[in-house]
């Protein structure tokens, strides 16, 4: 994992922004002002049922050293960016690892419990149909029972600071007991119906650069050497993470919407 993160940030470093990445991207988000704001699902551009996108994360609320050390990253990478550079910043309330996407929103499932059906893949992501309270309540309890009998998670520790080349600022751990990977197999043994798509690392999402303009090469040399200042402050921090959450997520790509909190072990041996 940590040579993922270190492959991201070489990418970066020899190449810049992926501008395609983020001219994709940017539609999802209220570029009106500087400082841009996401979408609900309900209105992009390619618009979503309701309750279209749900999934698991681990909100960092218990690792208050580390979420105030992400502002502060965050404003001062911020501040090597380009006058008028426009952004999307994460709250620190907001701040998570994603675990498991029952449904995605650029493949939202209906009933990510069901069995596995790859025929849903040649229907519009628009055409597909929102789930039930039922289909709901369902994924919720099965998140509910894999969390409270899993063992804490005590050995989640800061890796890095990365800028990747799609714009996004991420702080990325590592897990030196592989409990997320066996928190993912079990979700995914879970949600057959889930997409196949799922993220591999452990990463929270700090900061999106929405200008789709390539960077200066004195801008990317000095943000490399301010991610390259706040990994060596940061690494071996440990992440204190207590509960999980299942949200069925209701504005693009933030924590936001109907949240269901669970608490981690609660019921292990």
């Amino acid at each position: 994992m940590i040579s993922c993160y270190s492959a991201m940030a070489t990418d970066f470093e020899d190449s810049g922004l992926n501008i395609p990445f983020i001219r994709d991207i940017r539609p999802n988000y209220d570029t009106s002002s500087e400082v841009c704001k996401p979408l609900t699902y309900t209105s992009l551009p390619l618009p979503l049922a309701e309750r279209a996108v749900r999934l698991c994360v681990l909100p960092l609320q218990d690792s208050q050293e580390v979420v105030q050390a992400a502002s502060q990253v965050t404003e001062a990478i911020k501040a090597l960016l380009p006058a008028g550079t426009q952004v999307y910043v994460n709250a620190p309330e907001k701040l998570h690892i994603t675990v498991f996407h029952m449904s995605r929103p650029d493949d939202p499932r209906p009933s990510s419990m069901s069995a596995a059906d790859d025929a849903i893949t040649a229907v519009p992501i628009t055409d597909r149909r929102g789930p039930t309270d039922e289909e709901i309540a369902s994924e919720l309890a099965a998140m509910t029972s894999i969390v409270q009998q899993m063992q804490p998670l005590e050995h989640l520790e800061v890796s890095s600071i990365v800028l990747a080349d799609s714009g996004t600022l991420l702080l990325c751990s590592i897990d030196r007991r592989a409990d997320i990977t066996k928190l993912r197999q079990s979700l995914r043994a879970a949600y057959p119906g889930a997409p196949k798509k799922q993220t591999s690392i452990i990463h929270t999402t700090l900061m999106r650069i929405l200008t789709p303009e390539q960077l200066p090469p004195a801008s990317v040399a000095a943000i490399q050497r301010q991610c390259a200042l706040w990994t060596e402050r940061l690494r071996g921090t440990r992440l204190t993470i207590k509960k999980a959450w299942y949200t069925v997520e209701s504005v693009f790509s933030i924590i936001e919407g109907e949240t269901s909190e669970v608490l981690i072990g609660s019921t292990a041996a």
